[in-house]
């Protein structure tokens, strides 16, 4: 660091000041209309020149040691330097034009608009701002005698072990091309951004949400270079699903941490302690790294420092973050910023207007965030912004082609504008088709304007070209991370010619590098989301069906892997070498990027596609054959981190059940927990075996489907509902059955053992539960009360009550001993499908096909939690053995195991590819089963993480 270049400098500055003050006192003498204006002014410059008085008298020789400051503070005072002459210039030339009025006395007048003078309060509070930092800065490596060089390179070595999510960052590589706001557009709406941002009592969170295609991430891009220009920015993450780690959120704290310790010198160190205390924080939950890596870090920062400014984090298209559970867990972090001492930090947040981030919002207070609705904009503003965006897209086109002077005329851009109008997205997506060099624009254009964009191709030549299209368009929309042409070509097992082909009549929808290495990328979400709806997409020619482009891709990473993987496969003929030892270049040209691609997303594309992992797959064949040459690849490329995730992942895949022929209804382990068994609408039950995953037995009987299986609390009988209005107890060892209960007049929707195994319940269509006595297979009871079917129910874990839930949208708790309803719990808006206890008894969970599941108190009967997340009906719903956690099934194809203390969802399981009808835990808790109308069961290893 350098001193600062001698007190003259900062003398010339404060004397620039004092001119600045004595001009607009003379002015405020003589101008009546913008009195409040040139108030404003001389209190803002009256705030700097106390700034640079203190910095004058630090840096007097007499003050015993000359301030070492950093460039920051120089670069300040320059800045500074420069708006106070820029100041005085403007005065003084009002004062000349005054003088030169020759035509009789004309007052003095004020140069400046409203407009004009916020302009320059801003200029001089970011150069406040800059200094005062700097000054804190400065002040305290004097006071605690600390070198900013000391333990540099022992910070950095821990800084290094943040995983960074490439391309995240608003200024990076990735985004270097990406566009900003033209000058004259979105001017209002960026004005109100950067006033919330400058405000330090201001709201917590600013979200921006608009539909797709309306500029969020363009304004995203313009606010955070803005705020870095003017030293606001703390860091930046700009979502993008199928951007590899910009697709989710496993970086997302660790790559905003690393661009603040890069940005900010002074919480470098703080950073750098909390990883050096806890290496594995960067693998741990959300919470656990937002609180160590950016909560406490800017704490202490705030605390040492007394920081006055803000610190932005710009994050972009938040609903691009595959998992929802995440999307929540960051905005509820986010809203907590408020009780963890960081009032320096503000988040300024883009999104569509998603359901599960609305829920969200809602459920954060209104003093915390405030939102803007961008598609709300009125129509002649964002045609204004359209038009000029047009006109921009359209001169560049013009110039660059050559064309005539009266091209385009002013008729044909208002078209094209008003056919845009909201979307931004549309206008350019239509000017990059306009301005495409191997065609006219002059045709382009017309085509444009009479939605006449077609091709001459025969029926064969059509279908080749649609099944092309599905294959290389449909692995870009789900692929997990951007490969080139080249990558891409040899992934597919296509010809770089024809990828290159397909994808250059496709540049006005996808970025095409003309750089064979440089990676393809969709231009906008909304391109991928088009293609992926069939409601949407109307044509079918052009449909993706997602889980075929997953498989499509998954057996190419296979086949990849497969014909490449070797042991060695570097040559490296040492075991022991460690990676950094590793000539630069070898493993790049022995593990190509497409390679590399299929090393680290095979799986991910098996579980996403709708191929069955057994015995004997390609998959399975390529484990048995390649699974150490597969971990060598990883290491090489320094993933091998990500090994345990992808088995654990693929492990589950392993745990599918098939062989029922028509969607399974019920799932239920065996006591012992070595048996899993099944009911189907196939008419039929099957037991499994829990280590092997074969079916051992197939039990027959039933004329309707199966509804609801349980095992008797010994685990010698097990009992079996249906549709046939009948109830079935059939020996596990033997296989046949031993009685048929029949009682109900409709259907029998689920049953019931009590806890000492003598009695049974169940409950039916007829709006009835019965009480059986087990042993002698008699109806002892029927309780009625329900107006419409009962769906459930379930014993206390004493066996004093039952608890039934029913169509009618209410659950009753019965006393076994007189058959009385005790309580009626009442709030579910649809059908209670599901009711189960606690292992203690003392709460009561329900499913319901309002999307909710609710636990309620059993002494009192009130609903204590209302658990959300799912996006339709819940079906099933299961406590753990130790009562410490939930899990629900839910029409949405996913299971949700949840947290009872929190109320909070800690894993969402995904795999199935229909409805998940039931769930049941292991006896032990360490495993969850799933059954589906997809017609398998699926088991999960909930303690993995």
């Amino acid at each position: 660091m350098e001193a600062l270049g001698g007190i003259a400098t900062v003398t010339t500055v404060v004397s620039s000041s004092i001119k600045v003050i004595s001009l607009c006192v003379e002015y405020l003498s003589s101008v009546k209309d913008a009195k409040e204006d040139i108030e404003r002014v001389i209190s803002e410059v009256k705030d700097v020149q106390s700034i640079l008085q203190k910095v004058q008298q630090l840096v007097q020789p007499s003050n015993g040691t000359i301030l070492q400051t950093s460039q920051s503070i120089v670069d300040g005072i320059k800045r500074c330097a420069q708006s106070l002459e820029d100041l005085k210039d403007s005065l003084e030339l009002g004062k000349r034009q005054k003088a030169m009025d020759r035509i009789g006395f004309r007052a003095l007048k004020w140069p400046f608009s409203s407009k004009g003078v916020d302009k320059v309060i801003n200029n001089l509070q970011t150069c406040k701002q800059t200094i005062t930092l700097a000054l804190n800065v400065d002040q305290t490596i004097i006071a605690l005698g600390i070198s900013q060089n000391l333990d540099a390179a022992e910070h950095s070595r821990y800084l290094v072990k943040l995983s960074f999510a490439d391309g995240a960052a608003f200024d990076s590589h990735l985004q270097e091309h990406e566009s900003q706001c033209l000058p004259d557009t979105r001017v209002e709406l960026r004005h109100q951004i950067m006033n919330w941002a400058k405000d330090a009592n201001g709201k917590r969170i600013f979200w921006l949400n608009g539909m797709a295609g309306t500029g969020k991430s363009t304004i995203a891009r313009t606010i955070a270079s803005s705020l870095a220009d003017q030293g606001l920015l703390g860091a930046s993450f700009f979502f993008s699903r199928g951007g590899g780690d910009r697709g989710h959120a496993t970086k997302f704290f660790t790559t905003l941490a690393a661009q603040l310790a890069s940005r900010i010198k002074l919480i470098k160190p703080y950073i750098a302690n909390a990883v050096a205390e806890n290496p594995g924080l960067p693998q741990q939950a959300l919470a656990e790294q937002f609180e160590q890596l950016i909560c406490r870090p800017l704490s202490k920062l705030q605390k040492s420092f007394c920081l006055a400014q803000t610190l932005v984090l710009v994050i972009d298209a938040m609903d691009e973050c595959e998992q929802e559970a995440d999307i929540k867990a960051i905005l509820r972090l986010f809203a907590e910023t408020n009780d963890v001492g960081t009032s320096c930090l503000k988040v300024f947040l883009t999104s569509r207007p998603e359901l599960s981030i609305r829920l969200s919002f809602h459920a954060i207070s209104d003093v915390l965030y405030q939102d803007f609705v961008l598609h709300n904009i009125s129509q002649s503003t964002i045609e204004h912004d359209i038009e000029i965006f047009v006109k921009h897209e359209l001169a560049t086109i013009k110039r660059e082609r050559s064309l005539t002077e009266d091209w385009p005329d002013e008729h044909n851009i208002k078209r094209l504008v008003a056919n845009a109008s909201p979307l931004f997205i549309y206008a350019a997506t239509a000017c990059r088709f306009i301005g495409d060099r191997r065609w006219h624009p002059q045709k382009r254009l017309f085509d444009v304007l009479q939605y006449s964009i077609a091709g001459d191709y025969d029926n064969h030549e059509r279908q080749e070209l649609i099944e092309e299209f599905k294959e290389i368009i449909g692995s870009l929309v789900v692929i997990a991370d951007p490969l080139s042409p080249a990558s891409l070509a040899n992934l597919l097992t296509k010809s770089e010619e024809t990828i290159n082909i397909r994808l250059d009549h496709l540049r006005s929808v996808l970025n095409v590098p003309d750089v064979q290495n440089l990676p393809v990328k969709l231009l906008h979400p909304s391109f991928r989301d088009f293609l992926l709806n069939h409601q949407r997409c109307l044509d079918n020619q052009f449909l993706i069906r997602k889980t075929d482009a997953h498989a499509k891709l998954a057996r190419c990473c296979l086949q990849l892997m497969a014909s490449h993987l070797r042991k060695d496969i570097c040559d490296l003929r040492n075991p022991e070498v460690l990676n950094s030892d590793i000539e630069s270049g070898v493993v790049g040209r022995c593990l190509p990027t497409e390679l590399q691609y299929a090393c680290r997303y095979w799986v991910y594309h098996l579980q996403h596609s709708d191929i069955s992992v057994c015995d004997g797959d390609e998959a399975h064949q390529f484990i048995q054959k390649h699974f150490l040459h597969w971990l060598e690849a990883l290491s090489l490329i320094g993933r091998v981190n990500e090994s345990v995730h992808i088995i654990v992942t693929f492990q589950e895949m392993l745990h599918t059940l098939e062989d029922h022929s028509g969607w399974v209804g019920t799932v239920v382990f065996s006591p012992d927990g070595n048996k899993l068994v099944s009911g189907s609408d196939d008419r039929t039950i099957r037991v499994w075996n829990v280590v092997t995953g074969q079916a051992e037995q197939t039990l027959k009987g039933h004329s309707g489907w199966v509804t609801r299986v349980i095992f008797s609390p010994d685990g010698s009988k097990l009992v079996s509902a249906s549709n046939d209005s009948t109830i079935r107890i059939w020996n596990v060892t033997s296989g046949h059955v031993e009685q048929i209960l029949e009682s109900h007049s409709g259907w029998v929707a689920s049953v019931a053992f009590s806890p000492d195994g003598r009695k049974l319940a169940s409950g039916a269509e007829d709006k009835t539960v019965q009480i059986w006595n087990f042993v002698k297979g008699q109806a002892e009871q029927t309780l009625k009360g329900h107006s419409d079917a009962v769906h459930s129910v379930a014993f206390s874990p004493d066996g004093s009550k039952l608890a039934s839930a029913s169509h009618d949208r209410t659950i009753r708790v019965w006393s076994v001993v007189t058959g009385h309803a005790e309580q009626i719990l009442e709030g579910h808006s649809g059908w209670v499908l599901c009711v189960v206890f606690s292992p203690d008894g003392r709460k009561l969970a329900s499913a319901s096909e309002d999307k909710t599941v609710r636990l309620w108190k059993v002494a009192t009967g009130q609903a204590e939690q209302i658990l959300t997340g799912h996006s339709v009906l819940v079906s099933s719903v299961v406590f753990s053995p130790d009562g410490s956690k939930l899990a629900s099934a839910s029409a949405d194809r996913t299971v949700r195991v949840w947290n009872i203390n929190t109320g909070k969802h800690e894993r969402i399981l995904e795999g199935h590819s229909n409805w998940v009808t039931g769930v049941a835990f292991s006896p032990d808790g360490s495993k969850l089963a799933s059954a589906s109308d997809d017609r398998t069961v699926r088991m999960w290893n909930i303690t993995a993480e």
